[in-house]
Formats: structure tokens, sequence, C-alpha cells
């Protein structure tokens, strides 16, 4: 009796121990999705970035001027860049099918063209030539390379236009990386060139 009475509390204490590792998963997975937005079709099993893809992005907060850091693979090097209209020092970055580009949008809604019914609250560093070769708000870009781009934060257009173009915490912001030789040379962005291009979302964190 003594035999089956062990047998039985191994039984319940294996049962426990899966329950809370199913319990541990759940929430893990939970956590990631509301932190982290981004599809993974790109990553293989191994970890290996593949093609043009976004796999981090660390410091959007409601400091303007914070560096932010984008990790991935595929995004190519030397952008054409063009001095912002706003004359802060910033620069957009310029549509091309030979260099690679990078659009930051706040709010962008599913769809992504005003065609569509897609919207968004405001985007920056991206100079489509369909619409005047300009952007409004510009990025302080510091560095790019194939699998990282560097930006110590926005130009000042962003936190003192009086439309209201800022970054409030909770905010969604979606950036997305053109990479280069896009057989697609110009298009009305959103939606971008879906065979050559990344995105990625997350939450604007800060005070």
């Amino acid at each position: 009796m003594a035999r089956v009475g062990d047998v039985g509390g191994t039984s319940t204490t294996v049962s426990i121990i899966i329950l809370l590792i199913i319990m541990i998963t759940t929430v893990t997975t939970m956590v990631g999705y509301s932190a982290t937005l981004n599809p993974s079709e790109n990553v293989s099993t191994s970890g290996t970035c593949q093609g043009i893809h976004i796999t981090s992005v660390t410091g959007i907060s409601t400091n303007t001027t914070e560096t932010i850091t984008i990790r991935g693979c595929g995004f190519g090097s030397d952008p054409q860049l063009r001095n912002n209209i706003s004359g802060d020092g910033s620069v957009d970055t310029v549509q091309s099918n030979v260099t690679p580009s990078i659009a930051i949008f706040k709010g962008l809604s599913s769809g992504g063209t005003s065609s569509s019914g897609g919207s968004w609250t405001w985007e920056a560093g991206f100079a489509n030539t369909l619409l005047g070769g300009y952007d409004i708000i510009g990025i302080n870009l510091a560095s790019w390379s194939d699998n990282t781009v560097v930006i110590h934060g926005f130009g000042a257009y962003l936190r003192t236009n009086p439309r209201g173009f800022d970054l409030v915490k909770g905010d969604t912001i979606t950036i997305v990386i053109v990479g280069p030789n896009c057989a697609q040379s110009t298009y009305n962005f959103p939606p971008f060139p879906a065979s050559c291009s990344t995105q990625y979302s997350t939450v604007v964190g800060g005070t």
C-alpha cells in the first residue's frame, strides 16, 4: 500500500509541475506579444536573421531626443539623406530603388493608406518623392549598417509643432525599413513594397 501511495504522490507532483510550466509559458507569451508586435517569419528556428527583418527596437520613450537602436538584418548601408525641411539639422532618408530608407509612424492603422481608410498621426524620416520629397519631422541619424540603425531621436519639429506632433506614453510607434535595391522605385506609402521592406511596432515608454 505504501508503494501505491508513493506513486500517487509522484503523479500529483508531476501534474502540478506541468500545470505551472504551462501557466509560466502562457504569461511569458502574452508579455512578449504586448511588448513586440512584429511578425517573426524572417527569423529561422536557429535564431538566424534572414532577408530583411527588424528583430528589436530599443529606446522609444517620451524623451524625443533619446537614442533609438534598431537591430535586424538586410538593412543595407549608406541611405541617401536630405536635410529636413524644418532646418533643425535633422534629416530624411530618400525613397530610392538603390539605397535603403526608414519611416517612423505614430498610430499607423491597419491598411495603411488614406485611400483605403488607414491613417497615422505623424510620420518621420522618410522623403517620399511622390509627396514633394520632404518630411516635416526629421530624424537625427547617427549610424546605419546592414544589421543596426542608430538614431539620436527626432528633430525639434516633433515637440514644437502646434498640431500636437508628440510622443505620449502608451502610443504605438511603427518603424518601417525599406531595404536597398528595391525593384519598386516609387510608391505611395504606406503600404511599402512587401518584398523589400520590414516593419516593427512597439509601445512608447516613459512618464
